[in-house]
């Protein structure tokens, strides 16, 4: 209620709102939510990791989304040990092809770390996200506090190194863009 009423002292003034997480999707009530936010006249940008795709197409049908950002972590055979946790590929896959086809503008997205990603993952993940808008390699921050201390100030990706990637995939035509972020 108190964003809700937050929000209305912004129309005019904000044009959209971002929903992000943890991870938004795990809420039964997201649709009732930003469909409440959408009423007030803001669109509407989601993050999400991808490992809901009931929830996302129950959003798409409602028409509640503008623009969908889904953190792509890494190459299937890798992802469990990238996030650290057991998880269903074929959700992965399924909310890729989802937003794909949605017909609202996206972009995926990965942060690159040299612990877990490696240039022959990068070839491998564009083959899953063949064809994709849009695909942003991000710059590891490891000198920020991160989720897993393992890789506190752990080597990182030289931004040559990623701009070396993106073009190696924009130029074999695996995605439309591929930069760096």
């Amino acid at each position: 209620a108190d964003l809700l009423l937050f929000l209305q002292s912004r129309v005019g003034k904000l044009d959209g709102v971002v929903i992000t997480g943890g991870e938004p999707t795990i809420h039964p009530d997201l649709p009732q939510f930003i469909a409440e936010i959408k009423d007030l006249g803001f669109q509407i940008k989601l993050d999400t990791n991808g490992t809901n795709p009931q929830m996302l197409q129950e959003l798409l049908n409602q028409k509640l989304l503008d623009y969908i950002a889904m953190d792509f972590k890494a190459p299937l055979e890798k992802y469990e040990a990238t996030v650290k946790v057991q998880l269903d590929f074929s959700k992965i896959v399924q909310s890729v092809k989802l937003i794909m086809s949605a017909g609202v503008p996206y972009e995926f997205r990965t942060t690159m770390s040299p612990e877990l990603i490696d240039e022959a993952d990068i070839l491998t993940m564009a083959e899953t996200i063949r064809h994709a808008e849009k695909w942003y390699l991000q710059v590891c921050d490891s000198s920020k506090e991160l989720v897993d201390g393992q890789f506190q100030n752990s080597r990182v990706y030289r931004l040559s190194d990623l701009e070396k990637m993106a073009a190696m995939v924009a130029g074999r035509g695996l995605v439309q863009l591929c930069q760096v972020r």
